[in-house]
């Protein structure tokens, strides 16, 4: 349990770091899906260790719950979705949508792959 609470602490505060960086660079509402897509190719690659054999069983718990949990964040996602079609860009809150759930599923994927192979 504990180290659950720890890995959120820094997942929390890597999202933070991640979301800054992205927002400084490119802008928009992207940076909140560049978090999440990211934290899909943790989780698929927590599923692929896993998968592959020889980790802790607790890895979920510690990496996935905590870390990639605290990480990601579908609150954070929706809220710029609904704020870029607000604006008035009903186009671009749709392919955030589109391309977040489809960037996300190939990068689980594709963190599954890769570790699990």
């Amino acid at each position: 349990m504990i180290g659950v609470a720890i890995a959120g602490a820094l997942g929390a505060v890597c999202r933070v770091l991640v979301d800054s960086a992205v927002r400084r660079r490119a802008g928009g509402p992207w940076a909140v899906a560049v978090v999440n897509v990211l934290g899909c190719l943790g989780a698929g690659s927590v599923l692929g260790a896993l998968f592959r054999g020889g980790v802790p069983l607790d890895l979920p718990a510690t990496a996935g719950t905590g870390f990639l949990g605290a990480f990601t964040t579908f609150s954070g996602w929706t809220v710029e979705a609904l704020q870029t079609a607000a604006a008035g860009r009903r186009a671009g809150a749709a392919a955030l949508v589109a391309g977040s759930v489809i960037a996300g599923l190939v990068a689980a994927v594709l963190g599954f792959a890769v570790v699990a192979a």
